[in-house]
């Protein structure tokens, strides 16, 4: 990508299954899907992007779509690195345009990589990951399957394991730990009402985001009660609340001039126990869970892609 104020950029991510080429020229954004097929099925494919402009074609597997840009410029000006497989740790220092959505997500890719060409010349990303030390990056592709499949599960304290690339994946959120195996206690914190803390979600500017992915846990006695709320200082409206209302959850979501409220739990949840709240949004898709039962989904009605800001 390109630092402000200018807005160019060029991303590949892989969501739901498919592959999606982004790519903005300054002049405005285009989104295209790559694939006609899942290409999440373990097996070798190739991607090639070809560019002449604002003209461009992409093809997954010799299956061709062709783009083109919106806007007059046809130029690219990058000057920032390209990052292979994720961008970093939560919250690092990167501006992350809100369209790409397993970036603000911050879901790395899972899998192997190989034969990367630029402009007709080879990357040796091998030698890269080397020299950078970059964690566990294998110069091999070896599959191990059955990790989860043990008399021992690999997941402590009842955490749920699930198949990864060469390691079991171990959701803890229905425990009171967390870590790769959820080994360690979670931090608690215990509210009497009339206290509040502030979490700057993302630094000093906010963050301006399409997606969002949210899980939380908490115990009460009490019928209601604000779990968290977070809006814009700005003139921007939009906002997500999400709070106890009569024993169940309640989550109130604001994006331009609609909003929407979610209602989820089956059963009263002020009873002392631990509750797991999970709520998701892909663009104008909302997603409320709790504690596993069937999730409640909503379609709010507003135009494309919309951008959710958020401050705390």
């Amino acid at each position: 990508m390109t630092r402000a104020p200018k807005s160019n950029f060029f991303a590949v991510e892989l969501l739901n299954g498919h592959i999606y080429i982004h790519m903005d020229l300054g002049s405005g954004a285009v989104k295209v899907r790559a694939s006609r097929r899942r290409v999440d099925d373990g097996v070798w494919h190739e991607l090639s992007m070809r560019r002449n402009g604002r003209d461009g074609k992409v093809g997954v597997d010799g299956q061709w779509n062709e783009f083109r840009t919106p806007g007059e410029a046809s130029q690219m000006q990058l000057d920032s690195p390209m990052y292979i497989g994720g961008i970093g740790p939560p919250y690092a220092e990167i501006y992350i345009p809100p369209a790409i959505w397993t970036a603000t997500l911050r879901q790395g890719f899972v899998g192997c990589l190989r034969d990367l060409t630029l402009s007709g010349k080879p990357v040796d990303i091998a030698h890269i990951a080397r020299q950078q030390d970059s964690g566990a990056i294998k110069p091999s592709c070896h599959v191990i399957a059955n990790q989860c499949g043990g008399q021992v599960s690999p997941c402590q304290n009842g955490g749920q394991c699930t198949e990864g690339w060469n390691r079991p994946l171990c959701d803890c959120s229905a425990t009171l730990f967390t870590g790769p195996t959820c080994g360690r206690e979670s931090a608690t914190l215990a509210f009497n009402g009339s206290q509040h803390m502030a979490v700057w979600i993302g630094g000093t500017q906010g963050s301006r985001t399409q997606t969002e992915e949210l899980v939380i846990r908490f115990k009460t006695s009490r019928p209601a009660g604000l779990l968290l709320l977070t809006s814009a200082e700005s003139s921007s409206s939009d906002r997500l609340e999400i709070g106890l209302v009569a024993g169940r959850v309640r989550a109130n979501v604001r994006l331009g001039d609609r909003e929407k409220n979610l209602l989820a739990g089956q059963t009263v949840l002020n009873d002392n126990n631990w509750h797991t709240v999970r709520f998701s949004r892909r663009a104008s898709n909302l997603r409320l869970q709790v504690d596993g039962t069937q999730p409640v989904r909503v379609i709010a009605l507003i135009a494309p892609g919309p951008d959710f800001p958020s401050v705390g």
